[in-house]
């Protein structure tokens, strides 16, 4: 009886040692499915009375960005908010945000394609820079936009065309380096540095 008890004691042992690494597991394997949960963080920006996405989780091949968060405006995408996310194919910007911050979606080596809204004023250092696959970039006919930093889209080895839209005042050095432009189209009203246009033919300039 004794030999009995003991064996019964230890099998229980076992089977409670066994369920709680069966729970360790599932708590683990949730764990990482909720943090492969496409999410997005804001802050408020105080001066601009609305909200910057600060960072987003979860490697999604695109994410849903409000224009609204809490009833304010969201109006930027913060410093290294996308920082590589490898799996991003493509991101609209939409209405209301004006900016988009330095190193904002570096090393997204699977960006494809983006589209700005009118809102978007500027596009900070190498705020896509090292987006290999990027092959489309849309601004709208009524762009916003100002100011284009220096290596903006330094290393987007993919991109081959681009339009940009006549309220752009300034582009930074280097902004379309090591691209493959092709057709780039600039209005005579843009300024430049030395090295704003490096890296781009002369005829491949289209000046209007």
């Amino acid at each position: 009886m004794k030999f009995s008890t003991n064996t019964w004691k230890n099998n229980k042992s076992l089977i409670i040692h066994s369920i709680e690494i069966s729970l360790f597991f599932v708590f683990f394997i949730v764990l990482i499915l909720f943090l492969e949960i496409p999410r997005i963080k804001y802050d408020y920006v105080e001066e601009l009375d609305g909200y910057e996405i600060v960072e987003v989780y979860g490697n999604s091949k695109t994410y849903d960005i409000k224009n609204e968060y809490k009833g304010k405006k969201v109006v930027g995408i913060g410093y290294k908010a996308f920082k590589n996310k490898t799996k991003l194919k493509s991101i609209v910007i939409p209405e209301g945000i004006i900016y988009i911050n330095q190193q904002a979606f570096l090393g997204c080596n699977e960006l494809e394609s983006i589209e700005f809204s009118n809102s978007i004023e500027e596009i900070k250092i190498a705020a896509f820079m090292g987006c290999s696959k990027l092959n489309k970039v849309i601004f709208q006919e009524e762009s916003k936009l100002k100011k284009i930093e220096g290596s903006a889209f330094f290393d987007c080895t993919n991109l081959q065309e681009v339009f940009l839209p006549s309220s752009l005042y300034l582009i930074g050095d280097y902004a379309f380096y090591n691209t493959n432009i092709n057709s780039i189209s600039i209005s005579t009203n843009t300024k430049f540095y030395d090295n704003s246009l490096a890296g781009i033919l002369p005829e491949n300039i289209n000046w209007y």
